[in-house]
């Protein structure tokens, strides 16, 4: 009888594991979907003629000369 606990104690663990394996995929799936979208967003952006872009510009080379 103490074979098929231990048995039925590794099947259990297996399936633990299984499920954590699985839920640690979908993180990095979640994560790397984002980081995608945000790339494909910024890629985007860089095309796009925005009427802010020269401000965007400028604040940002403000902020860069403040900082020094």
């Amino acid at each position: 009888m103490i074979p098929s606990k231990n048995k039925a104690r590794r099947q259990i663990q297996t399936s633990k594991d299984n499920a954590e394996n699985a839920l640690e995929e979908r993180k990095d799936e979640s994560l790397l979907n984002l980081a995608m979208g945000v790339q494909s967003y910024l890629s985007e952006r860089a095309h796009a003629d925005s009427p802010l872009h020269s401000l965007e510009c400028k604040l940002y080379a403000y902020t860069r000369q403040a900082m020094k």
